[in-house]
């Protein structure tokens, strides 16, 4: 278990150095300790990957689209009948 510099970790992963450090900083790597202004983690610890990829926010943007959908159909309803009242 040898630990090195969160920068060098980042480089060798091909990730960002920012990216890295605030992973490191919200506690999402499990072996990363900041010792003074430094970072250190274990170079066998695996990236953390939190995006979410369950279809959690699907069923948000369905809603979305009906919402927007109902909204449409009732501005187009509006714009028929005045419309009918200029004729």
């Amino acid at each position: 278990m040898a630990m090195i510099p969160l920068a060098e970790y980042a480089r060798r992963l091909e990730k960002g150095e920012d990216s890295a450090r605030r992973i490191a900083r919200t506690g999402g790597f499990k072996t990363a300790v900041k010792i003074g202004n430094t970072w250190l983690i274990d170079e066998d610890e695996p990236w953390v990957d939190r995006r979410v990829k369950t279809g959690k926010y699907s069923a948000y943007w369905k809603r979305r689209r009906e919402e927007y959908a109902a909204w449409k159909e009732k501005q187009k309803k509006l714009e028929d009948q005045t419309q009918q009242q200029g004729e």
